[in-house]
């Protein structure tokens, strides 16, 4: 009876709830002590939960604290400096092309090559022309004519002699010579630069044949092309600096505007700058831009760890740190304009030191998969990783049709086993990829980073599997209408596991195999 009793006792004591932990990795939970670390092997350590802090969190200690400065967040601004890539380019709203007016051989050509200067009157060739003789001959015996028919015949004569281009000003001289000129001058009717000479002395051109192109008043831009960040960052710049290449002296240009332009199904932008001093078609330079962001909270870029446009900052809370990813609004030499609250403390030297921290406790940093970072402040990047981001909204709709073109050339190279042309088509994915801010961009970016190679097609081919995932999902949002694309599937892929893309055509053509199995899968779904 006692022995039924003390039973009862021991059942009805409460049980422990202790577990067990590794003082190198916090995030190792085992409800005993009777086996050690997986990770490195060392004995448990009982857990003790009021320095469970999660993941964003370590304690500040005294040797920590003795490491790193910090520094309240406060409103300002960033001073934005970039160097682009730009070159000289025709207004084409200013380019004349002077054609024939009448078919004939052309003689004494005055302008025989680009970049020669022509001014309105300037004689630019003469002319032989049977039509223009002919003309002239008709106009003579018009003018022997009397009466209204004569005076009609004569001015009927006139305009079909200037229509076919005889100088106005020289009708007095045939009037007095009485004879038609064999060799017409033809003379400018308008002031600029040559662009291009598509007709050499002696050579004979039809009605409508195209001379030379002239640029007129030498109206000329300066262009660029920016990427979306580069959009965002410089669209409030009103002048700039252009260095042109071999040159020391910096050129202003002002008055920008864009031109949204489509590269195949992918967006860009052009900008086009207006020149005060005419400089030479085709010259390049750096096109130098300098402005101020917008007011908002700023940080020296030494309390940043950069990952791509994104960042992590960490937040000192009494004494404690915090973990934090943040957006790079704005990003200049030495600060950073980012989405924070001012008045926060943080980090603003040593952050890698308290990076390491985080690392040798297992916890969140950047060395970690960014998607199991789990950071508290911005929430749309909290609750938006990977593929879920996407929806169908114009953001998505954007990265869609900026993204596509540069897809579908890394399945065309990828199909014809062209690994030169499919290893360049996916460092000009890769490129367009990180320029681009949406939350699924950014983790693709980090699916791509763990395969970096690019030197095998097998390797291409792994990289196009993955980089399908975010376009099936957005064929399956009915972000593709539109495009005639399909979505095609192969069940031999990646032995024999299965895998899908998006291609155009109605016959499969198969990236995973090339020409050895060209045309193996099927259409499953047409977009």
């Amino acid at each position: 009876m006692i022995r039924l009793f003390l039973v009862l006792i021991l059942l009805l004591q409460p049980q422990s709830q202790e577990q067990w932990t590794c003082s190198m990795h916090p995030q190792i939970r085992m409800p005993d002590n009777s086996q050690k670390c997986p990770i490195c092997y060392m004995d448990l350590i009982p857990l003790d939960e009021k320095n469970d802090l999660g993941s964003d969190f370590i304690p500040l200690s005294s040797v920590l604290k003795s490491q790193i400065r910090t520094q309240e967040v406060v409103l300002g601004r960033v001073d934005i400096k970039r160097s682009l890539r730009a070159r000289v380019v025709a207004n084409d709203a200013k380019m004349i092309s002077h054609s024939l007016r009448s078919e004939g051989r052309i003689e004494e050509l005055k302008l025989s090559r680009a970049g020669m200067l022509v001014t309105t009157g300037d004689v630019l060739y003469s002319l032989y022309s049977p039509s223009l003789i002919s003309a002239q001959q008709d106009y003579l015996e018009a003018l022997k004519l009397q009466g209204a028919f004569g005076l009609k015949q004569q001015k009927d004569s006139e305009i079909k002699l200037l229509w076919l281009g005889y100088p106005k000003d020289k009708l007095q001289d045939l009037k007095q010579a009485g004879y038609p000129l064999e060799h017409v001058p033809i003379h400018a009717t308008f002031s600029g630069i040559v662009t291009e000479v598509f007709m050499r002395s002696g050579a004979y051109g039809e009605l409508g044949k195209t001379v030379f192109s002239v640029l007129e008043n030498q109206a000329v831009y300066l262009e660029a092309y920016l990427s979306e960040r580069d959009l965002q960052e410089l669209k409030a710049a009103k002048s700039a600096l252009f260095l042109p290449i071999g040159q020391a002296r910096e050129l202003i240009v002002d008055k920008p505007f864009l031109e949204e332009i489509a590269l195949g199904a992918a967006r860009s932008f052009r900008q086009l700058w207006h020149l005060k001093d005419f400089l030479p078609l085709g010259l390049e330079g750096l096109l130098k831009v300098h402005i101020q962001s917008k007011e908002g909270s700023v940080l020296p870029n030494s309390a940043l760890l950069f990952a791509g446009s994104d960042a992590v900052v960490y937040q000192v809370i009494d004494d404690l740190v915090q973990a934090r990813k943040v957006k790079i609004l704005a990003s200049g030499e030495e600060y950073s304009l980012i989405d924070i609250e001012p008045g926060a403390v943080v980090v603003s030297e040593a952050a890698f030191a308290v990076d390491s921290e985080f690392q040798i406790q297992g916890k969140t940093s950047l060395i970690k998969k960014l998607e199991e970072h789990k950071f508290g402040f911005n929430t749309q990047y909290q609750s938006s990783e990977g593929l879920n981001a996407l929806s169908k909204d114009q953001e998505s709709r954007n990265l869609a049709e900026h993204l596509i073109g540069d897809y579908l050339n890394l399945w065309q190279f990828l199909s014809q086993d062209d690994l030169p042309q499919s290893r360049n088509a996916a460092e000009i994915f890769d490129n367009r990829l990180a320029h681009t801010q949406h939350p699924s961009a950014v983790w693709l970016i980090r699916q791509l980073s763990e395969e970096p190679d690019l030197e095998t097609l097998p390797a291409l081919r792994n990289r196009f599997h993955k980089i399908s995932e975010l376009f099936l999902k957005i064929g399956e949002l009915g972000l593709l209408q539109g495009m005639n694309l399909k979505r095609a599937y192969c069940p031999m892929a990646f032995d024999s596991q299965g895998a899908e893309w998006i291609q155009k055509g109605e016959k499969v053509i198969n990236p995973y195999f090339g020409n050895s199995m060209l045309h193996c899968g099927s259409i499953r779904e047409d977009f």
